[in-house]
């Protein structure tokens, strides 16, 4: 997938953030989202859905292009969501926390599954650092094969390789906050 390629490109660098850089961090993950999103949108035909509102934080260029808005407050955003919403549509989620006292940003998967009769979901992170050494290289390095799971999902209509992914490559936490409009 030459997009994925492209994102490869984008976060080449050894790039690290400072702990006042929380808005650059989440600039960057709103751009992995929208070119998630538009990608699967149109490959798949997935009907997707982002936190913080695609339309409010960039403009689409056509071509499957965006351009971030600079008046967004980018500082301001907590979590970054991308949903596919299909009744056992999985998304990706990120997250600033607080862990020891110190900022952290991680991210990772939410997955449905059955418990017994119930349906419910899972949270498999993916990457978590505290905000000052989070590297987007190391980031996309390590959620790449997961997007690439997802996509093969959503392909095949079967949440099994992206299971298979975060049963290997991801830690199962405990459920995030998640807005409930979503």
């Amino acid at each position: 997938m030459d997009w994925m390629d492209a994102l490869d490109e984008q976060f080449s660098s050894e790039r690290r953030m400072d702990a006042s850089q929380e808005a650059a961090i989440a600039r960057d993950m709103v751009d992995i989202c929208l070119n998630i999103m538009v990608r699967f949108s149109l490959g798949t035909g997935a009907e997707m859905r982002m936190l913080p509102n695609r339309w409010d934080v960039a403009r689409y260029e056509g071509e499957k292009q965006w351009q971030l808005s600079d008046e967004f407050d980018f500082g301001q955003v907590g979590e970054i969501l991308l949903v596919d919403q299909r009744p056992k549509g999985c998304a990706l989620f990120s997250e600033f926390m607080v862990r020891r006292g110190f900022n952290h940003f991680r991210a990772g998967f939410i997955l449905p599954e059955r418990i017994g009769e119930e349906s419910a979901r899972s949270f498999h992170v993916g990457y978590e650092e505290a905000v000052p050494r989070v590297s987007m290289y190391d980031l996309w390095r390590t959620m790449r094969g997961g997007v690439a799971s997802w996509y093969e999902s959503l392909l095949r209509d079967d949440i099994s390789p992206l299971v298979r992914f975060c049963e290997i490559s991801c830690e199962r936490v405990a459920w995030p906050r998640i807005p409930g409009n979503l």
